[in-house]
């Protein structure tokens, strides 16, 4: 049962740079980790300016934890990854929703 938490199932390979479907999921998971780093700097800066959650930089942290998880994904996918993936979105909205209480006037973040 093991084997399936170490099961990779997809790898970045640059030499297969005809491979069309591992150059847009690479990039995009690239992409997706830098905007994932920009929001929990905004969190981290509202919380800098406004201080009114003391979850604010644990929801900074899930934001930051979830954009070095796309980066891992961007050079590799596996069982593991995926499954800390999933908990850490549960958490990240999870403190969204607490955190966003006392911000009722923001949409976004």
């Amino acid at each position: 049962m093991t084997w399936i938490l170490r099961q990779v199932w997809w790898q970045w390979d640059a030499s297969a740079s005809d491979d069309v479907f591992s150059q847009i999921y690479h990039w995009f998971n690239l992409a997706e980790s830098a905007a994932w780093f920009i929001f929990g700097g905004m969190v981290v800066r509202r919380w800098g300016t406004w201080r009114r959650s003391s979850l604010e930089l644990f929801y900074a942290m899930a934001f930051v934890v979830f954009a070095i998880t796309d980066a891992v994904e961007a050079w590799q996918q596996s069982t593991a990854l995926i499954l800390f993936k999933l908990i850490n979105l549960v958490v990240l909205f999870t403190l969204r929703r607490r955190v966003m209480r006392s911000y009722p006037e923001a949409k976004l973040f």
